[in-house]
């Protein structure tokens, strides 16, 4: 059966790092604001902007590599405040 919680995009999250996994994890699954992610990892909004964004590009270049992943529709929702960052 599915994973409802994608566990297996998870999985492949932790293995880009711990900096770019707690990023990824709090944007999405803890659904916080980049102001938030900057003081609990203590870096600036900047730097949180930019982790997150090499993140989502290393994690789809790893579910290109995840032979199930190419029957999935999975594409993290990126908020407007962080599209035209």
């Amino acid at each position: 059966p599915a994973d409802p919680d994608h566990g297996w995009i998870w999985q492949a999250a932790r293995e880009l790092g711990t900096a770019s996994y707690t990023a990824l994890w709090l944007r999405y699954r803890q659904d916080m604001a980049i102001p938030e992610i900057s003081r609990i990892m203590k870096k600036s909004d900047v730097s949180v902007r930019v982790l997150l964004h090499r993140s989502r590009r290393r994690l789809a270049k790893k579910m290109r590599d995840i032979p199930h992943a190419h029957n999935l529709h999975f594409r993290p929702q990126i908020p407007q405040s962080e599209r035209n960052a």
